[in-house]
């Protein structure tokens, strides 16, 4: 039940199965420079234990995603590397996610997240801060 750890220039992705140990401290997962995906202790205490917890980094995908948007005069712009959580079989209720900005002058976040394979904002909030969202 050792923790997967992968980590190349563009990815970094962790594994760790749910256990008792790493219930009482919460899970914290730092990706890059000051990114960081968080769960409380509360929130991971629901699980089943052995429930594998999977998140993952991507520094470069930014750059590669083709953003679609009706709604502005100017096409939307990730600002930051880009993470996801999983946990096998079970849904996560509650997640806390910062991401350092790219570019610190853009002030306009937005929040999503895919939902058994379609996107949603629901209950998602972005809070800004001069290098974070």
């Amino acid at each position: 039940d050792e923790p997967i750890n992968i980590s190349t220039t563009n990815v970094q992705l962790y594994g760790v199965n749910i256990s008792d140990d790493n219930i009482r401290e919460g899970f914290q997962r730092q990706f890059y420079e000051n990114n960081t995906v968080e769960i409380s202790k509360d929130t991971l205490s629901v699980f089943p234990k052995s429930t594998l917890l999977f998140s993952i980094g991507f520094k470069s995908l930014a750059e590669i995603l083709k953003l679609n948007s009706t709604n502005t005069t100017e096409p939307p712009v990730v600002n930051g590397i880009i993470m996801a959580i999983t946990a096998k079989n079970s849904s996560i209720p509650k997640i806390k996610m910062t991401f350092q900005k790219t570019n610190s002058s853009q002030n306009v976040s937005n929040c999503g997240f895919v939902n058994e394979g379609k996107w949603s904002t629901a209950g998602c909030t972005g809070n800004n801060t001069n290098d974070s969202v």
